[in-house]
């Protein structure tokens, strides 16, 4: 079997099932093998394009160089339960994209961990200790009305300061407030800088 090529053992076995070979036939081969290929070979490479009107997945070009700046290994720990609505899990996606977009940027210093603290309660104690704050969503029916509490925050751990964004949900403002406590952290380390 190794001395034959695989097109002579599919030309083979074409020809054993007694298929009329047409140009045709081989076209469509061609194609298939092409299209299993090309997908091999891109599974390899990450590919992402924001083509939304807002751009909402693009990082600015002021956010791209405060994340490049960073030389010191930064922490997010998200945390966001899993046991959402449905309508709220397309948001959820969103801000996954967006972080790990913030993770390339700089991906030899940001390092991402996602958490669910709906899944033990260690986590969901971690959480607390943390400072956030769970949000409450609240869901209507034609019948009852009913609440639950969801986490949906973030933990900036950078150096030996910490920065904690409770409402981190909206994909629109997550470049804002990633960038504003960027902000808060530099300015705790200019003030021990300045105390010491």
């Amino acid at each position: 079997f190794s001395k034959y090529s695989f097109f002579d053992f599919c030309h083979f076995c074409l020809k054993r099932k007694k298929m009329k070979i047409s140009g045709f036939n081989i076209l469509k081969f061609q194609i298939i093998v092409f299209f299993i290929f090309s997908n091999l070979v891109m599974n390899h490479f990450i590919c992402r394009m924001d083509i939304s009107q807002s751009e909402r997945l693009t990082l600015s070009e002021s956010a791209q160089n405060r994340i490049k700046k960073i030389k010191e290994p930064l922490l997010i720990e998200a945390y966001y339960s899993s046991d959402l609505p449905i309508e709220y899990n397309i948001r959820l996606e969103l801000i996954r994209e967006f972080l790990f977009e913030v993770q390339k940027q700089n991906s030899y210093y940001i390092k991402i961990k996602f958490l669910d603290p709906s899944s033990s309660i260690e986590i969901r104690k971690k959480v607390i200790d943390a400072g956030l704050t769970p949000n409450e969503i609240h869901e209507a029916s034609e019948t009852s009305k009913s609440y639950q509490e969801a986490f949906m925050g973030i933990v900036i751990k950078y150096e030996s300061s910490q920065e904690v964004i409770s409402d981190y949900f909206f994909v629109e403002e997550a470049e804002t407030k990633l960038l504003r406590a960027l902000r808060r952290i530099d300015q705790k380390k200019k003030m021990q800088r300045v105390g010491i």
